[in-house]
């Protein structure tokens, strides 16, 4: 229990209310509420709930979030499953608490999304934060015809490439733009399943094995992903990098049912199993 007590202090929102439950009487409410809407079964205790959410709710080993299948609860089901996915945390912005900071870590994803992180770091900006280096962790995932036509067409192959031409071609203010960036590539890994991308965790370790100096951190990702990267971090980040999860607010109603569970579920499963890395 107080390993337990110890990961879920990483946490920013009400499932951090998580760290004294022991049954699910203790559970926040909209929590429990969501695995009653979906028929999650149980017996009781968190281990099982996390176990249970992984059957349920995670999508397939080695598919991608835009290989999701999907799931329908029916109308009234799924706007309920968006209000409490919501009312836990995973819908509005999360913007930083201080105004510098000395490494501001981007997320690597599909271009798209990693646009939509480099532009809410532009909006802050603009607004007045400042940090001293730009941190772009991705690696080496080959690029996929279904979502990445566009870097595709300017002769991108992998990920790190594809957000390497995204970031240099961006519009972005003169002083922003003078600050030194690094792009850090992890390895793509070779398990019993076969090749697979490397996870958040593992593009952290990447940078971390570049020796860094210490300081505070500000990593950016979106939501709905923003409390399953501060997990993610929470797990690889020591005491020399202080750091904030932040990223822009997304509308529930454009992300699947499929997606807000797997993510909700990717969350649980990192509280309980956080001694080995949760793919994000």
């Amino acid at each position: 229990m107080l390993r337990l007590r110890k990961l879920l202090s990483h946490f920013l929102f009400p499932l951090s209310i998580l760290s004294t439950a022991t049954t699910t009487a203790e559970l926040p409410p909209e929590m429990d509420e969501l695995l009653q809407v979906c028929e999650v079964h149980h017996n009781g205790d968190l281990s099982s709930i996390a176990e249970a959410t992984k059957n349920s709710w995670l999508r397939k080993p080695g598919k991608e979030r835009w290989q999701i299948d999907t799931i329908d609860y029916g109308t009234d089901k799924n706007q309920r499953i968006r209000e409490l996915v919501y009312q836990l945390g995973f819908i509005k912005e999360v913007p930083p608490t201080a105004g510098h900071y000395k490494y501001c870590l981007i997320g690597g994803a599909v271009a798209s999304a990693f646009q939509k992180r480099l532009l809410y770091v532009r909006s802050l900006w603009e607004k007045g934060l400042r940090y001293d280096q730009l941190i772009i962790l991705t690696g080496e995932r080959a690029l996929d015809a279904q979502v990445d036509k566009s870097e595709i067409a300017v002769g991108c192959k992998t990920e790190a490439e594809a957000l390497q031409f995204v970031y240099e071609n961006s519009l972005l203010p003169t002083d922003m733009r003078a600050i030194p960036y690094q792009l850090v590539v992890a390895p793509n890994k070779l398990t019993p399943s076969g090749v697979v991308r490397p996870s958040r965790g593992d593009t952290v370790l990447q940078w971390l094995s570049t020796h860094p100096s210490p300081g505070d951190c500000m990593f950016v990702t979106h939501q709905p992903y923003v409390q399953l990267d501060q997990g993610a971090i929470a797990n690889v980040l020591g005491p020399d990098y202080p750091f904030v999860t932040v990223g822009p607010g997304t509308d529930a109603a454009k992300n699947s049912i499929a997606l807000l569970l797997d993510t909700v579920g990717r969350c649980l499963l990192q509280q309980f199993e956080n001694e080995k890395p949760i793919d994000d």
